[in-house]
């Protein structure tokens, strides 16, 4: 892509990439933290709960995880009057829809755990198949020097995002059925609002190289040091957040006695949202100005000293104090981390790269899971000190976050223009 087509540079516009990103979060934010944990124990019974936890959330996410590694570059090769991108942004929501009505029809009335496994790896497949040619909208579209500006719409719409589905589920939690037609009909919604207005450049085949199904696994990243050492930066980040994710109701259920734990997961998270928020703007606009890295660094200190006050508190009132803290890293941290991807992925496969730099988000989801069996373990073998295993699992939060910084020294920015794009 031409820099002739990065004509992208108003607010308005920033909106309309990011729209879709609303719904998506709208509809991952209930799911992954509420309803497919509490599914999950309904099905399977509390001794078990972590193991089938585990085993549907990693299968999910590995089978994402390759969808991207192939669809990002294929997107790369795309031709057509309608961009490299476009349709499969709109035809992967499109084909995700019926399974998420097939996933709550599992969870809710067929009661099946093997199908409601089944509707979610379908739901992995081809929302996957969105998100990789998605995620490379703002290194094709935005110039340089915006696109931390550009990279903070996308986390604003993220954290509103889980904040109105998990406020949803609140709403809706005596007709749980709703929340899926709801989320089906902003998939859709955002789908054709994006794919919309978002205009790509059409595209011809000349000048490019046929698609190739063995480069999926020909990843070369040692020819770009710098963006696989913020990849790996960013795959412990979201290790330690995705750790948090898959555990907290039990967390909050089984070690701070939680009464309602639905209900106080619903109220916590709408607080680590609304001031994730809070976080996010300046940090992205900060970021068109100043060093990533010296915001990444910020945001994992005070990540890593909220989570380790959250693992040893013994009250819902100082939960929700700390997860205010962290919510306003959170929020600064996921503002910087597109736009310094987009700063160091190598032109000309955007598609192929974004995909392989969403593998940091989709392969945490793979490993976060897989301290559910031996916290079952710890939680039968010590009865006396309840939730004891989700203790331990969070208790890996700081650990990884601290690996994160650590990697991202590694990284070298590149140099931006603040001329104006």
């Amino acid at each position: 892509m031409s820099l002739e087509a990065k004509t992208h540079t108003k607010p308005l516009q920033f909106f309309h990439i990011s729209a879709l990103w609303f719904s998506v979060n709208f509809w991952w934010a209930g799911v992954l933290g509420i309803l497919l944990p509490k599914f999950v124990e309904s099905l399977v019974g509390q001794e078990v709960k972590g193991t089938y936890l585990t085993l549907i959330a990693a299968t999910g996410a590995a089978l994402s995880s390759l969808i991207q590694l192939w669809i990002g570059p294929l997107s790369d090769r795309t031709t057509g009057r309608w961009g490299r991108r476009t349709p499969y942004v709109f035809w992967g929501v499109i084909l995700t829809l019926p399974g998420i009505w097939l996933f709550f029809h599992a969870a809710l009335d067929a009661k099946s755990f093997g199908l409601m496994m089944l509707a979610f790896c379908w739901i992995q497949i081809w929302l996957n198949v969105s998100n990789g040619p998605y995620q490379a909208y703002i290194a094709d579209l935005v110039p340089t020097a915006r696109q931390g500006t550009a990279s903070a719409f996308m986390g604003m719409m993220l954290l509103l995002g889980q904040a109105a589905g998990l406020l949803a589920i609140s709403l809706l939690k005596d007709n749980i059925h709703l929340v899926g037609y709801a989320s089906i009909v902003l998939l859709a919604l955002g789908a054709l609002y994006t794919t919309a207005m978002v205009r790509e450049p059409s595209r011809t085949a000349s000048n490019l190289s046929p698609f190739r199904f063995a480069e999926i696994l020909n990843l070369n990243l040692r020819r770009y040091p710098d963006f696989t050492w913020l990849m790996v930066s960013r795959f412990f980040i979201n290790l330690a957040f995705y750790t948090a994710l898959t555990f907290l109701l039990f967390y909050l259920q089984d070690a701070l006695g939680s009464k309602k734990p639905e209900v106080d997961m619903v109220k916590l998270a709408l607080v680590f949202s609304f001031t994730g928020v809070l976080g996010n703007w300046p940090a992205g606009r900060l970021s068109d100005r100043i060093s990533k890295k010296r915001i990444v660094y910020f945001t994992c200190v005070l990540m890593s000293a909220s989570a380790i006050a959250f693992v040893i508190s013994h009250s819902l009132l100082w939960a929700f104090i700390i997860a205010a803290f962290f919510g306003i890293s959170w929020g600064a941290f996921v503002a910087v981390d597109w736009a310094f991807a987009c700063n160091l992925v190598p032109k000309e496969e955007e598609g192929r790269y974004m995909a392989i730099w969403h593998l940091a988000f989709t392969l945490p989801q793979v490993v976060a899971p897989w301290v559910g069996p031996f916290a079952d373990w710890a939680n039968h073998h010590w009865p006396e000190q309840p939730g004891i295993g989700w203790r331990i699992a969070l208790s890996l939060m700081p650990i990884y976050l601290a690996i994160g910084a650590w990697c991202i020294r590694h990284v070298k920015e590149k140099v931006v223009s603040q001329q104006a794009a």
